[in-house]
């Protein structure tokens, strides 16, 4: 009998509710230490799906990397245990840079450099063979400093060039009902 996905995880970090950094829609994020943060999905009853969710983003991930953009550091995707819950979930783990300004906070003349700087990458990114599903500013770390974008939170990317497909499990898992991505 062929293992889960879940199942072939490796085991690394250890979490609770005193490690939770933000709280967005779908996930909770948690700081882990030496500057690493965890994003673990809300939605637990299928691990099977929220694992193949975990390993997409990690892929979009490196991909955006390899292409040049600025996303954060990759560690991986691992079982990681929550102590409040006694449970392994699989999560995905990367570089805590949430000492940035997330874009939708900027005013003035920092959102405009920052906003232009945002639809050039839009049109990059569509350009590279990208589909950013949540390509919104609450998604957009700024470096006011380095005046650099870091993107973030790719659950509903897809990448698309030529023969190489990565696809977002959510569309599989929702029955195709309203979605022909395939």
């Amino acid at each position: 009998m062929d293992k889960s996905l879940f199942e072939i995880l490796p085991k690394k970090f250890t979490i609770n509710y005193n490690n939770i950094k933000y709280v967005g829609g779908m996930a909770h994020l948690y700081s882990i230490p030496k500057t690493k943060l965890v994003k673990i999905l809300k939605k637990t009853e299928d691990l099977d799906f929220i694992t193949n969710m975990v390993i997409h983003q990690e892929k979009i991930s490196k991909k955006l990397g390899e292409k040049g953009y600025n996303v954060p550091r990759v560690f991986g995707s691992f079982k990681i245990y929550h102590e409040n819950k006694g449970i392994f979930l699989p999560g995905f783990v990367n570089e805590d840079m949430y000492f940035l300004k997330r874009m939708d906070s900027l005013y003035g003349f920092n959102f405009d450099y920052f906003f232009n700087l945002y639809k050039e990458i839009l049109i990059n990114l569509k350009k590279d063979g990208f589909v950013p599903g949540d390509f919104k500013k609450e998604n957009i770390l700024c470096d006011l400093n380095l005046k650099k974008i870091y993107l973030i939170d790719y659950d509903d990317w897809d990448y698309i060039k030529n023969e190489e497909k990565i696809i977002t499990p959510r569309y599989n898992y929702l029955d195709n009902i309203f979605f022909k991505k395939i």
